[in-house]
This record gives C-alpha cells, structure tokens and sequence, in this order.
C-alpha cells in the first residue's frame, strides 16, 4: 500500500472487492497520485468525472472581486485600527500589478509568442 495520504484517503473510499480489482491492476505505490486517483474515480458509480467549464474574462474577474473582498477583509480583521481603504486599495492594486507584469514576462518568454505591450500606465 502507498504511504501518501491522498492516495489512501481515495483507496479508502473503495468497497474491499473494489480495492482488490484496483491492486491487481494499478500498482498505487509506484504511480503518481493523479494516476491513482484517477482510478479510484473511475470505480466510484456515484461519482462524476467534472468537466472544465468554460472561463470566460467577466468570471474571472468576479472570482478576483471576491477573493479581493475576502483579502480586504482578512486584513482589516487583522488589524482594524490601522487598515485605511485607501492603503488597501493600494496594496491590492499593486499585487495585481505585479502579477500581471509575473503573466507578461511568462508569455515573452514563451516560444511562438510575439510581443506583449509593455507594462506602464496604458491602462483606460
């Protein structure tokens, strides 16, 4: 049996008749834990393998509102008198930046990519 816990935690969920055809066929100490997973899914009836749902640029940028509302507040939790919006907003604009600016340097460095614009105050 593997020692990894995700892998266990999966094999745990198979009936004893499923873990025995499981280890007759995939040896689940030597695969990856993806591959065994994997797997296990595909005994389990009850559950359906997820298809990717489509990102669309608005879902994206709702998710980050959200995560940027729970940043906000996390912060302000932290230390209430001394968290100002303002300084927040700044914060959280400044990560954006920078990680936008992490993206651009990726694509760049991408083979087959043309150039990106360069990042500045060419914002709207």
């Amino acid at each position: 049996m593997p020692t990894d816990l995700q892998k266990l935690t999966w094999l745990c969920k198979l009936s004893p008749e499923q873990l025995d055809n499981l280890l007759g066929r995939v040896d689940c100490k030597e695969e990856g834990r993806q591959h065994v997973i994997d797997a296990v899914k595909a005994l389990l009836p009850d559950h359906k393998s997820k298809t990717p749902r489509p990102t669309t640029p608005d879902k994206v940028v709702q998710s980050f509102k959200q995560s940027a509302a729970k940043t906000a507040s996390v912060l302000k939790k932290a230390s209430p008198e001394v968290t100002v919006p303002i300084d927040v907003r700044a914060r959280l604009h400044e990560a954006l930046d920078e990680a936008l600016a992490e993206l651009q340097g990726s694509e760049q460095d991408s083979p087959g990519k043309g150039p990106s614009t360069p990042s500045g105050d060419d914002r709207p």
